[in-house]
């Protein structure tokens, strides 16, 4: 059982479901480690983030993220996309869709509802 998420039946049966062996856990295993070490990929793809500096970019960050909900690494996001809406969720760390899934859910729904509005004004 994982501390984080206590006994919530539903967050742990969305993980087994979709890894139900350990070999098809392997991968939540190696990713982190891999991803750790890959700071020159990361570092190509930043270099062309501006290509899609006129996109809709919408950003939703856990404030509890010491990573991504500061204003430091919410600046660097803004210097890449000027226009992107920001939303911090006050209640939420990294996993932000399980950790505040009623304001995560809103926002995306928020989201859709824009673009598909967006779309019939074309």
């Amino acid at each position: 059982m994982n501390k984080k998420w206590g006994n919530n039946k539903a967050i742990i049966d969305a993980y087994e479901i979709a890894f139900p062996t350990p070999e098809s856990r392997k991968a939540t295993l190696v990713f982190p480690q891999h991803i750790t070490l890959s700071e020159s990929w990361f570092q190509k793809i930043e270099e062309k983030l501006h290509l899609l500096a006129d996109k809709p970019v919408e950003l939703i960050l856990g404030k509890k993220n010491r990573t991504l909900g500061n204003p430091e690494s919410i600046a660097k996001w803004r210097s890449f996309y000027p226009n992107a809406n920001v939303q911090l969720l006050p209640d939420a760390d990294h996993f932000i869709q399980e950790e505040s899934p009623e304001s995560f859910v809103f926002a995306l729904r928020r989201i859709l509802k824009e673009n598909k509005e967006n779309k019939n004004s074309i």
